[in-house]
């Protein structure tokens, strides 16, 4: 893998988690080629179409902050193959409010694919999975 690909793999999978947290789902869809899989809460989301429609309905209250760590990734026979920790954090509040939060929601793990298309990277296969449940506190 060269320096441009790897920094290109890097921007997608930065900036897929960025346009979640700014409510910008149709962006967020984009990362995902046509036949792209999103292995997510017990369901397969193909394609962007689907990726997108997840979040219809979403509550415009609620907010996230994705903070991506760990980020690998390596040559494949299709194109890259990757790998990143997440910490969830999400409260929800009025809009131009900040929510108040006790810590991260959760840590997850996502594992997947990348190869080009049309010029450009996109997310072929994505499984996420939940590694830990955050209490709140007691009291």
């Amino acid at each position: 893998m060269n320096d441009a690909d790897f920094i290109a793999g890097q921007q997608l999978i930065l900036g897929f988690y960025q346009a979640l947290d700014e409510a910008r789902f149709d962006d967020a869809a984009k990362a995902f080629a046509d036949h792209g899989e999103w292995h997510r809460k017990g369901e397969v989301l193909t394609g962007p179409a689907e990726v997108e429609a997840a979040y219809f309905g979403r509550s415009a209250d609620l907010h996230t902050r994705h903070v991506i760590t760990n980020i690998l990734l390596s040559d494949s026979a299709e194109g890259q193959d990757f790998s990143v920790y997440i910490t969830l954090y999400a409260g929800k509040a009025a809009e131009g409010e900040s929510p108040s939060v006790s810590g991260p929601s959760m840590v997850l793990t996502s594992h997947g694919s990348l190869i080009q298309h049309a010029g450009s990277w996109k997310i072929s296969r994505k499984s996420t999975q939940r590694q830990f449940l955050i209490q709140p506190p007691q009291g």
